[in-house]
């Protein structure tokens, strides 16, 4: 009975052992389905929108960018700067870039420069109207080296993924020979300066003015100074230069008729000519005293040069020039030799007409002599008679010594000679004696070497005092930038005072105090 049952039992979990195996091998097939038809679905959901996104991206690739290419001036010459403009139609300019091949050796690029401009009437829709945008503008800025055919090429500009094409550019550059018109104005060398109640002349004179156009004139109507009569009289032609033969030139004579002292200034003012916009630059002249009248007997003479004799006659020429300071201070007597020599020196310069040579030498010495204080009416009363007023004392540097540097020293040898005739009378060892001197010493030496002003020592001090960036300045006109082609942006009076800068060539940057600059010729600075 019991192996019965053992195979009965047997024989009834066969099946049952079959089918467990069987929804085994069914619920793998369905999870493996399962996982199969989920990374389907993650496969769909991540491509659809990447196809979809594709497709846009293409769309927007292939929109079009407006871009327009401009040139200014339309015929470029050799060494005058050349601008390619090129305008996209978009108000952003941190998003557009423009790239583009190299260009020819024969052209130097000075600047890449991006801006905004406002274009008006952009709008490509029919009825839609003239319209403002905002467009990126983008400068290149060339210097032409020779003259010849060249060629840009095309342009490539971006924005973000979107690309557009400019056109290629070929264009002639001619020669410096080509006559170009660019009329300016400038006031030739003036007169030391006018009398009171006395007609004086100055001339101021255009250059390289179109032939073709008709000539300004009448351009000082209602532009008198205060209490001052001005007249201006009709041009005349000059003759041209060899750098634009076939411009013209002219002289303006403008006589004018101060009624009171001080100064006559005639301010910068700009006016339409033809297609020209064309800048008077401004110009400040002294005024003098009036002249004495003479005697009744040389009235009566009725001929003042004709009984002079010939010395006397260049008393004419003479009399704008404002005479030499007579005042004198007392100086001490070790120094006042010396005194009288620089005064010399400086009188001898004024007779000569060397009257910026003149205030240099005196401003030289207030600064650098030891008796520098005792210059400094005197110099006062030299810029007066020159007509400036706005200037500033010299900083006293005695032998090129800072002044607290000097008075230190100075009180370091009273003390220590004081402590030496003491220690001389006292009962004082050899050893502590020669130990005062030592320190004595040792504090001069010090002081000496130490400059007290943020230098480093004595002599990056005394550098610094003579390094040439103070001067007095000639009489001369003063250039926004370092060439003769440039605009004139007023004018030194003789004697000025001016910190020159930067330098180059033959030109130097100067700087008034009273905020006045400009570039002026380097012959013109007297550096002291």
């Amino acid at each position: 009975m019991k192996k019965e049952e053992k195979k009965n039992n047997h024989v009834h979990h066969e099946p049952s052992r079959t089918n467990s195996y069987m929804k085994q091998q069914v619920r793998g097939v369905c999870v493996v389905r399962g996982k199969i038809s989920l990374c389907l679905a993650l496969l769909l959901i991540a491509f659809i929108p990447a196809g979809l996104w594709a497709d846009e991206e293409e769309t927007v690739e292939y929109e079009p960018i407006e871009v327009r290419l401009e040139t200014n001036p339309a015929n470029p010459t050799v060494n005058n700067a050349w601008s390619v403009f090129i305008l996209v139609n978009h108000p952003r300019p941190e998003e557009v870039s423009v790239d583009s091949s190299d260009f020819p050796a024969s052209l130097a690029l000075e600047r890449i420069r991006t801006d905004t401009r406002t274009i008006v009437g952009t709008s490509s829709q029919p009825g839609a109207g003239s319209q403002s945008e905002r467009w990126t503008r983008v400068e290149f800025l060339f210097t032409p080296r020779m003259a010849e055919t060249i060629r840009l090429p095309p342009f490539e500009v971006r924005i973000n993924e979107r690309l557009a094409m400019t056109e290629a550019i070929n264009i002639r550059v001619q020669g410096e020979s080509v006559s170009r018109y660019e009329p300016r104005f400038r006031w030739l060398t003036p007169p030391a300066g006018f009398r009171i109640g006395e007609a004086g002349e100055i001339t101021l004179e255009l250059i390289n003015w179109d032939p073709a156009r008709r000539r300004p004139e009448d351009f000082f109507r209602g532009r008198a100074p205060l209490n001052t009569i001005l007249e201006e009289n009709p041009p005349v032609r000059t003759t041209a230069s060899s750098s634009a033969s076939a411009a013209e030139g002219y002289h303006y004579r403008i006589v004018l008729i101060p009624l009171e002292g001080g100064s006559v200034r005639l301010e910068t003012f700009s006016f339409l000519s033809d297609t020209y916009t064309l800048t008077v630059p401004e110009i400040t002249l002294r005024v003098l005293p009036a002249q004495p009248l003479p005697d009744a007997s040389s009235i009566i003479s009725g001929n003042l040069l004709g009984d002079m004799p010939s010395d006397d006659i260049t008393m004419v020429d003479d009399a704008l020039k404002p005479p030499f300071p007579q005042g004198r201070e007392e100086v001490v007597f070790p120094w006042r030799g010396k005194y009288r020599q620089v005064i010399a020196q400086a009188e001898a310069l004024w007779n000569e007409k060397r009257w910026a040579e003149a205030l240099a030498e005196i401003r030289k010495n207030e600064r650098d002599s030891p008796v520098g204080p005792s210059f400094v009416s005197l110099r006062r009363e030299m810029e007066e008679a020159l007509g400036l007023s706005v200037t500033e004392d010299e900083r006293w540097r005695p032998f090129g010594f800072p002044l607290f540097t000097f008075v230190g020293v100075c009180l370091v040898l009273v003390f220590g000679g004081a402590l030496l005739i003491v220690l001389r009378g006292k009962n004082v060892t050899s050893r502590r004696r020669y130990g005062f001197i030592i320190i004595i010493v040792c504090t001069v030496i010090g002081l000496v070497l130490i400059i007290p002003e943020g230098n480093a020592g004595f002599f990056p001090a005394v550098n610094s005092v003579r390094s040439g960036r103070i001067a007095v300045l000639k009489m001369t006109q003063s250039y926004r930038v370092p060439d003769h082609k440039g605009a004139v942006n007023g004018w030194f009076s003789e004697g000025q005072p001016a910190t020159v800068g930067d330098s180059r060539g033959e030109w130097c940057f100067a700087e008034t105090l009273d905020g006045r600059s400009g570039w002026v010729e380097r012959e013109s600075v007297i550096n002291y």
